[in-house]
């Protein structure tokens, strides 16, 4: 039996052999068959030169973007080290020389400019979640005719843990009615009180959670895989068919008063963001990260570090810290310049 075996396992490897020995021959076949015809046939020759010619273009010009929106990045990153520097220099009395300081006015312009670097208009062609040309160029356009309040959002969306809403959230303020509305009938700037935003990280993303999370374009609701059925229904409705829809965009009407509260926060939202259009429902899936939630939640996580991103926002901190060091270090060099040439003229 053992010679048997011995025997079947050679004729295994000599057929498995063979079969390999029979794939490279047919390749090299079908290689020399396609050689003769480019050289039997102009056509193909310049069909296949034409071909040659438009994939060498491509990557020449993927290059070209790559290189630019490196430029625009590093100009951004440029121009927050120039103000930081600008302060620290003329605003200031008393620091420690390796101290950062971020001013009371700009002290969130920083982490803004994270966000801009790393939505779609500026976003890494290198990146696992990097955007297409129609999509880079929509986002680019869109930045030059929104308001403050849009652009700001796109750079930060705002993210809301729904788990535990506080005690006023989703209610009407004092002042108004149960519908939101003044007594004249004039709609309030505010009619709900909204629940506390939160930093835009994966930590808020508990497996228990219902996170909710806009950047005045797209909206996504976010469920843990380890979410109550209750709280889940509360804030989404099934249609049926794996059909998922936020509850207060359906039009779905709430039937407890949590879903209430959330339906009314929603509404809020849609309220002040004439120009959101997309609406998602996000199930976290076996492992996170992956399917909708990478392709959705994750790019808007800009505090975190992304792949093909090369910060987080501590990094970027650390990163802006140091230009502005390197500006002080040329500062002190030019005026030392200075001082010299004052000198040899007898100043």
């Amino acid at each position: 039996p053992a010679s048997s075996s011995r025997k079947r396992s050679k004729s295994g490897a000599s057929a498995a052999s063979d079969s390999a020995s029979a794939a490279a021959g047919s390749g090299a076949t079908v290689k020399r068959l396609a050689e003769a015809l480019c050289r039997e046939s102009p056509t193909l020759r310049r069909l296949v030169a034409l071909e040659a010619g438009v994939e060498a273009a491509a990557g020449r010009k993927r290059a070209d973007v790559a290189a630019a929106l490196s430029a625009a990045r590093a100009a951004l990153i440029s121009k927050v080290a120039r103000a930081l520097f600008a302060y620290r220099k003329y605003c200031t009395t008393a620091a420690s020389s390796g101290q950062l300081i971020l001013p009371e006015s700009i002290k969130v312009l920083p982490v803004y400019i994270l966000g801009l670097i790393k939505c779609a208009a500026f976003r890494s062609t290198a990146a696992t979640d990097a955007v297409s040309v129609d999509t880079r160029a929509h986002a680019l356009s869109v930045l030059t005719w929104l308001p403050p309040s849009s652009i700001a959002a796109r750079c930060y969306p705002r993210m809301y843990v729904l788990k535990e809403l506080p005690e006023a959230a989703g209610l009407p303020l004092p002042g108004f009615d149960a519908t939101g509305v003044t007594a004249n009938g004039s709609v309030p700037p505010e009619p709900v009180a909204m629940p506390s935003t939160t930093a835009l990280s994966a930590a808020a993303l508990a497996a228990d959670g219902v996170v909710l999370i806009e950047n005045a374009e797209r909206m996504v609701l976010w469920l843990g895989n380890s979410a109550s059925r209750e709280l889940a229904m509360d804030a989404i409705s099934d249609l049926g068919g794996g059909r998922l829809v936020v509850r207060a965009d359906a039009g779905v009407a709430a039937e407890t008063e949590r879903a209430k509260r959330l339906s009314a926060i929603i509404a809020r939202i849609f309220a002040a963001r004439p120009a959101l259009t997309s609406v998602r429902v996000v199930v976290r899936g076996p492992k996170p990260g992956e399917g909708e939630e990478g392709q959705l939640m994750i790019p808007m996580l800009v505090e975190d570090r992304s792949p093909g991103n090369d910060w987080d926002y501590v990094q970027f901190l650390k990163h802006v810290h140091r230009a502005v060091m390197d500006k002080f270090a040329s500062d002190d060099q030019a005026h030392d310049l200075q001082a010299w040439e004052m000198l040899n003229h007898g100043y």
